[in-house]
């Protein structure tokens, strides 16, 4: 069919207070973006929520949505439907449950991103004018369950119904290997936590899946300066035979801290024979994710979602070059730092073994 409209219902886990939660009318507002505009409606569900108490009535930090919902109805219309990308396609399989990911975006899962890209704009408005310091960027997978209706020039319409997650499925059999089990029962009983550069790494991965991307870029930078500077110390003492106080000297102020990271980055060469400032690795944190870390702290700016993953993986790329050239002395906390997914994240895809 030659669509002209497509309506979209679906319910979201955060109570958007409209006028009247009695009269069952959606309380409409216009959401203009780079390509297109969408009319996204919104309408207090009483009885909503998930816990046992069934009310309208909001609550601070009720960020899953326990105690109250919003349905929401979003009209897209020709100018929508024109900038659908051509590489759009839909998986094979039902459209009543398709799984977002994997070897392109399906028709359905481009409606979800696009949808939640229109509530969030709404959203970062309506927080600051309401004060609802607790809501959060919505997330495609947040939104569940949806009702696409595709109407066209004559009025007829065409529903299906979607659900949408985040990634691929994982069966009852996708149980923990025994040396998996084994690990974590180790570290219990040893109480030795996982170190700060993995947990670090993990963060930068959710904080890209939260859509806080400011966030990843600025810890991004944080983790790469902090490994390398330990990593510098370290290695003063395993390749140079420096003392602890020795390499302590060297590497740090007389207050403890470390030094400046620019004086340390030269101190690779000048006292490791290793020139890290002539890597294309640095050349490439100098050039674009130093910049964006700056506009970030400095001016308030706000990166894409390209822009940030290209700056956590540049950072996480500066840490990989020593890991390189210097994995067989390095401490073994040092070493669990990896490379980053190229999405930034590393969902499971469909394909993927």
């Amino acid at each position: 069919m030659d669509t002209k409209e497509i309506i979209i219902r679906c319910e979201i886990p955060f109570l958007i207070r409209t006028d009247n939660p009695e009269d069952d009318e959606f309380q409409f507002f216009t959401i203009p973006t780079d390509n297109y505009t969408a009319e996204i409606g919104f309408r207090m569900a009483p009885g909503g929520g998930r816990g046992n108490i069934t009310t309208a009535a909001g609550a601070d930090e009720d960020r899953l949505g326990h105690v109250s919902t919003t349905h929401v109805k979003a009209k897209f219309g020709g100018d929508f439907i024109r900038s659908i990308p051509e590489e759009v396609h839909e998986l094979p399989g039902s459209a009543v449950f398709q799984m977002g990911g994997g070897n392109g975006q399906d028709e359905y899962s481009y409606y979800a991103e696009e949808l939640t890209i229109c509530i969030n704009k709404f959203i970062s408005i309506y927080k600051n004018q309401t004060d609802s310091y607790w809501m959060r960027n919505l997330l495609p997978h947040d939104i569940f369950d949806f009702a696409i209706v595709k109407v066209d020039n004559e009025g007829n319409e065409s529903k299906t119904h979607h659900k949408h997650s985040a990634s691929v499925m994982s069966g009852m059999g996708s149980t923990l290997s025994d040396d998996e089990i084994s690990g974590i029962k180790q570290q219990l009983n040893t109480e030795k936590v996982p170190s700060i550069y993995s947990r670090l790494q993990l963060k930068l991965r959710n904080q890209i899946s939260l859509k806080q991307y400011s966030l990843a870029v600025v810890d991004s930078q944080r983790l790469m300066e902090s490994w390398i500077k330990e990593a510098f110390e370290h290695l003063l003492k395993e390749l140079e035979g420096k003392s602890k106080v020795e390499a302590e000297k060297i590497a740090r102020h007389q207050d403890g801290s470390f030094k400046d990271f620019h004086d340390i980055r030269k101190m690779y060469d000048s006292k490791l024979g290793f020139d890290l400032e002539a890597t294309t690795e640095f050349q490439n944190w100098k050039n674009i994710a130093k910049g964006l870390r700056n506009d970030i702290i400095h001016e308030g700016f706000e990166p894409s979602e390209t822009e940030a993953v290209e700056a956590v993986r540049i950072n996480i790329d500066l840490i990989m070059v020593i890991k390189s050239q210097f994995g067989g002395v390095l401490r073994s906390d040092m070493l669990e730092v990896n490379k980053m997914p190229d999405d930034g994240i590393g969902r499971t895809t469909f394909g993927s073994s």
